[in-house]
C-alpha cells in the first residue's frame, strides 16, 4: 500500500506495575517502521518504577506522551482514547512486544477491509524462548476449544476469520467506531474488550482475527501454581463481568455451568439412589475421555508423550479453577476498591 494513503494513527498502550517489561514494550513501538503516528502511555497507578521507565523512554522519542489514570483499566482505556488524534486506533499492553512491522501491517489490513468491519487483530503469543516445557504445555493447552473455549485471547495460529471479540493486547480499530459506541464500559474491571466487541457487533459490524501480525505477550505466569492463580483472576474477574453485563456470558460459558449443574444433580441422585450411580460414572468417563483426547493432540503438536500427562493436568485445574472463581465473581461481585 502507497504510504502516502495511510492515516495517522494512534497506540494506546496501558499499563500498571510492569516495570519488568516496559521497556522492551515501548521501545518496540516506537521503532515501528509507519510513517505516521502517535503512542499514548496510559499508567493505571502504578506504584513500581513504571512512571520512571515511560520517562526515561519518552526522553528519547517525540511521538510519546503520558498520562496517569486512578481509575479501572476500562477507564484508562478511555482516558487514552480521548486524547488520540489518529483514523485509526491501535492497542496493545504493557507486557507486550510488537515486530517492527506489526502497526503498519495491522493499518494495512484494517485499511483493505469492507467497510462494515470496525476493527482487526491478531495473536498473542508468548516468547517461545522464556518457556520452559510445562509452560509450553499450558499455553497450547489454553489455545484449544476445551481449554479456553476458542477465546482469542490464548489462540496462537490458525487462519483469519470473523471472530465475536478482539483482545486489546492486539488490535486497531476505526476511531470513528469506538466513538459510536461510546468506547469502553467504565463499569468493567475485566472483559472491557469483550464487551466493546460485542457492542460494536450488535450495530452490524464485524471483526477479523489474522494470524499474520502477533504480538509477543509474557504471561504473568511461571508454573503451575501461579497458572491456577492467573485463571482465578480471569474466571472471577470474568464473573463479575456478567454480573454486570449479562450479554458477556458465552456460549462456551454457558455450556460449562450447565455440565457443571447437571454434574451436581448427578452426585446427588448417586448419593440418594445407589442405582444413579452407574449414571454418575458414565458423565465423569465421558469428561475425562474428552480432556485425555484434548490432551493427546497437545502431545502430538508438541511431539512429547509426556505432554499428555501435563495438559491433562492443565485442563481439569483449569476447568475446575475457572468454573468455580466464576461463580465466587457472579454471586459475590467485589466493590472498585477490593480489584487488584
Amino acid at each position: 500500500m502507497d504510504e502516502s494513503n495511510m492515516p495517522f494513527v494512534s497506540l494506546v498502550v496501558v499499563g500498571k506495575n510492569e516495570e519488568k517489561h516496559l521497556t522492551t514494550c515501548l521501545s518496540s513501538l516506537i521503532d515501528q517502521d509507519y510513517h505516521d503516528f502517535e503512542i499514548i502511555y496510559v499508567d493505571g497507578g502504578s506504584t513500581d518504577s513504571s512512571l520512571r521507565i515511560a520517562d526515561s523512554v519518552k526522553a528519547g522519542s517525540s511521538r510519546m506522551r503520558i498520562v496517569r489514570s486512578e481509575g479501572n483499566i476500562s477507564e484508562s482505556r478511555n482516558l487514552g482514547l480521548s486524547l488520540t488524534q489518529g483514523q485509526i486506533v491501535a492497542f496493545t499492553d504493557a507486557d507486550c512486544v510488537a515486530e517492527r512491522n506489526w502497526l503498519r501491517g495491522s493499518v494495512a489490513e484494517l485499511m483493505s477491509c469492507p467497510k462494515d468491519v470496525a476493527g482487526v487483530g491478531g495473536p498473542n503469543v508468548p516468547p517461545e524462548e522464556s518457556r520452559s516445557f510445562r509452560l509450553r504445555v499450558i499455553d497450547q493447552t489454553l489455545s484449544t476449544l476445551l481449554g479456553s473455549g476458542a477465546s482469542v485471547q490464548t489462540k496462537l495460529a490458525g487462519s483469519g476469520k470473523f471472530v465475536r471479540a478482539l483482545s486489546t493486547s492486539n488490535c486497531a480499530f476505526w476511531r470513528g467506531r469506538l466513538q459510536e459506541v461510546g468506547g469502553f464500559n467504565s463499569k468493567l474491571s475485566f472483559c472491557e474488550d469483550s464487551d466493546l466487541s460485542a457492542r460494536l457487533r450488535r450495530r452490524g459490524l464485524k471483526l477479523l482475527w489474522l494470524p499474520s501480525h502477533p504480538v509477543q505477550h509474557f504471561r504473568d505466569y511461571d508454573g503451575m501454581k501461579s497458572f491456577v492463580s492467573y485463571i482465578g483472576r480471569y474466571g472471577r474477574g470474568r464473573g463479575e463481568a456478567v454480573r454486570r453485563v449479562p450479554r458477556l456470558m458465552t456460549t462456551a460459558l454457558a455450556l460449562s455451568l450447565s455440565a457443571i449443574t447437571l454434574f451436581i444433580v448427578t452426585l446427588l441422585l448417586a448419593f440418594l439412589d445407589p442405582g444413579a450411580r452407574s449414571l454418575l460414572a458414565t458423565y465423569l468417563g465421558t469428561y475425562f475421555a474428552l480432556v485425555l483426547v484434548a490432551s493427546a493432540s497437545v502431545a502430538v503438536r508438541l511431539r512429547r508423550v509426556s505432554a499428555m500427562a501435563v495438559a491433562f493436568l492443565v485442563y481439569v485445574a483449569t476447568h475446575v479453577t475457572y468454573l468455580t472463581s466464576f461463580l465466587t465473581g457472579l454471586i459475590f461481585p467485589r466493590t472498585a476498591g477490593d480489584h487488584p
